[in-house]
């Protein structure tokens, strides 16, 4: 890794040596101050394979978003700075250069459809700067901030066709957008220093590739772009993406066409000859339906059919010994590279599985905090990449949905923010009292920065038609140009009267709107012209620019919790948490208030015994999700109280109306209180 990795605004494709070592240590110290700014040294363009200019080893080039570009010779240690078109005196080789990586950087244009919204070279030179290596980098960056809007989106445009976090140029253009809506759709996307490191480190001597970040941080763009470079790379290897759920898979299908129509892709999408994008486990009736469908297929291996008693790791495990039965010389890979995205879906046999049956590498992406119970260990904090910075999520909402997951606005806490996970979560802890504040560093999300004065989170005390009704109404009020796809409704609560009410909801939709309402718990795909209703099992993975929550009631229950954290960070703009009834809605609300006013979490410390209680909870619940049904985990607890079987079938029916979840000490109380009645 290049020493100068560790700053997380500043990317440096420029192996250091003597001739540029203070320089470059000068850039990164400038980007660390400013930390709201992004930067990119390089000395040709990332895309599109090797460049061959002359000085190309004596010269470097600095890219920002928010400043004029600059190359810089290495050879001359004059300290001046001018404009190119004014530099008459510059070297030779550097001049040439110079001019021969502008004339490529038009070329890239022309190839990505950039070319008519950025325009010729000559409408922007007067942002390129030229300067020796004497020069003082601070007063150097200082001196050429960009302040005219337009330009920086110019430049923006330019810098994102260098590093290859291609844009759509013509749709997003160069013009400030007007309504905030325009400024979302518009918004210009650029990698930060550790995405790109992802696309264009090595990583060599390693099998499996992994980056870890929290939800909206732009993992799965990041393995498209990796399979967009594979596929343009590479004739004739074989790739598997995949992931475990259906929706996402689906969705993931019809993405990668018009990515790879984004990337310039000119090679054909050779579907289940080349590449496959499907779910994990497929059907025994298609063999390209999922991976293990395919690998079953392939090695000629009994194929297991789903069953809720039937897990991945014994799955994956009964697969990886058969294979590993093989002998090395009789065994051939079933693909080249495998990529997989949401790993926390699945157990590490299924990533021993994955590094079996590829011959090339394995990527993986996955979310620290996709389960806010789960141990984050060593080995779930050691990957490749870690990202911190949210990019899809307001950053109240993420911090909100946090708090309300873990219950840090309550007295009885289900979790805490230890200080091992701060930094990885990009979270920073400050104590004040009994208090501790927990804060998210300020994070440009958009090209031009959408006022704070609303709230990213709503909190309504009903669930009633009439008040989702109100919630789309002023929606459709607020945000010009709002799109039914732009919204999602998800239920948290489970039960079959759940899915009574998504159809009602639908149907009452299409009443009222000029548009229908998609229930994707049916469809398993997104509809363009639909407003989207489902649960939170088939959300996962999935972005909107407004999520409406409906529950009944916040309950303590982990895993309900968990997914409550998911669901409202599905939002790019505003999540709306929608409560019937709760106890503990006043100090929740008065949580929001605070986050949405200060922007940091408030709340208290725990004392030992709250954290040891806490964490054998924690544990416990982590330890229930191994067992295959909630049935089989009371089971377990029945054995441990010695409850006589006759006893079980009525207190099973006392235990679902107190509704208690995985909530072992709960439960052991319920059993106690309520045994010698039945």
């Amino acid at each position: 890794m290049n020493e100068l990795d560790n700053v997380s605004n500043f990317y440096c494709h420029v192996q250091v040596d003597e001739k540029n070592k203070d320089i470059l240590t000068s850039i990164k110290e400038y980007a660390a101050s400013h930390a709201g700014e992004s930067f990119y040294v390089l000395k040709e363009p990332l895309v599109s394979g090797e460049y061959d200019y002359s000085y190309k080893e004596n010269m470097l080039g600095i890219f920002s978003p928010t400043h004029a570009i600059v190359f810089i010779d290495l050879m001359n240690e004059n300290d001046s700075c001018k404009e190119l078109d004014d530099a008459s005196d510059l070297p030779d080789e550097f001049d040439e250069s110079v001019e021969n990586f502008i004339q490529d950087w038009f070329a890239l244009s022309a190839q990505y459809k950039y070319k008519k919204t950025v325009e010729r070279p000559d409408k922007w030179r007067k942002d390129i700067q030229v300067a020796g290596a004497g020069v003082n980098v601070e007063s150097l960056l200082n001196e050429n901030v960009l302040t005219d809007p337009k330009e920086k989106r110019r430049v923006k445009l330019l810098v994102s066709l260098l590093i290859g976090s291609i844009n759509d140029a013509e749709e997003k253009g160069i013009d400030v957008p007007g309504s905030i809506l325009e400024q979302i759709k518009k918004n210009i996307i650029l990698f930060d220093a550790d995405q790109t490191r992802f696309i264009y480190q090595d990583f060599p001597g390693q099998k499996t590739v992994s980056i870890q970040g929290l939800a909206g941080t732009g993992k799965t763009v990041l393995l498209m772009h990796k399979l967009a470079e594979l596929y343009v790379k590479h004739d004739q290897v074989k790739i598997f993406f995949t992931c475990h759920n259906k929706t996402l898979a689906n969705d993931l299908k019809e993405r990668i066409p018009r990515f790879f129509n984004l990337m310039n892709v000119s090679r054909q999408i050779e579907w289940n000859k080349y590449l496959w994008v499907d779910r994990a486990w497929g059907s025994a009736s298609d063999e390209n339906s999922g991976l293990y469908s395919y690998l079953c297929k392939f090695y000629n291996t009994p194929f297991y059919k789903w069953s809720s008693r039937l897990t991945y790791e014994v799955l994956f495990s009964d697969l990886l010994t058969r294979l590993n039965a093989i002998p090395s010389e009789m065994f051939k890979p079933a693909f080249d590279y495998i990529i997989v995205d949401e790993r926390q879906d699945f157990p590490e046999v299924f990533f021993k599985l994955c590094e079996k049956v590829s011959s090339k590498k394995v990527f993986t992406a996955g979310d620290i905090y996709q389960n806010i119970f789960e141990e984050q260990t060593k080995e779930t904090l050691n990957v490749d990449i870690s990202l911190s910075k949210c990019y899809r999520t307001d950053p109240r909402t993420l911090m909100f949905a946090h708090a309300v997951g873990m219950g840090l606005f309550e007295e009885q806490k289900l979790n805490w923010i230890y200080d091992d996970i701060l930094k990885p979560t990009g979270y920073t802890k400050n104590v004040i009292g009994d208090k501790v504040l927990f804060s998210r560093q300020p994070l440009t999300r958009f090209d031009e920065e959408i006022p704070i004065d609303d709230v990213s989170v709503e909190i309504k005390n009903s669930i009633s038609l009439d008040s989702i009704f109100s919630i789309i109404d002023s929606i459709q009020k607020k945000y010009s140009g709002v799109a039914p796809k732009d919204i999602a409704i998800i239920f948290l609560d489970k039960g079959r009267e759940v899915y009574s009410a998504m159809e009602e909801l639908r149907f009452a939709i299409q009443r009222r709107y000029d548009f229908p309402a998609n229930v994707l718990v049916d469809s398993k795909c997104l509809l363009d012209d639909c407003l989207t209703i489902t649960n939170a099992n088939n959300a996962k993975g999935l972005e909107f620019t407004f999520v409406i929550c409906i529950t009944k009631k916040i309950v303590s229950d982990y895993k309900y919790r968990n997914g409550l954290y998911t669901m409202l960070t599905r939002s790019f703009l505003k999540s709306y948490l929608c409560v019937q009834n709760s106890d503990n809605l006043e100090c929740i609300a008065n949580g929001l208030k605070i986050i949405n006013e200060k922007h940091y979490i408030q709340t208290k410390q725990p004392t030992e015994d709250e954290l040891k209680r806490m964490e054998i909870n924690r544990k416990r619940f982590i330890e229930s999700q191994n067992y295959l049904s909630y049935a089989d985990f009371l089971n377990k607890i029945f054995d441990e109280q010695k409850i006589e079987k006759k006893q079980r079938y009525k207190l099973k029916k006392v235990l679902e109306t107190l509704d208690l979840g995985f909530d072992t000490e709960k439960i052991v109380r319920a059993i106690q209180s309520n045994k010698s009645y039945v």
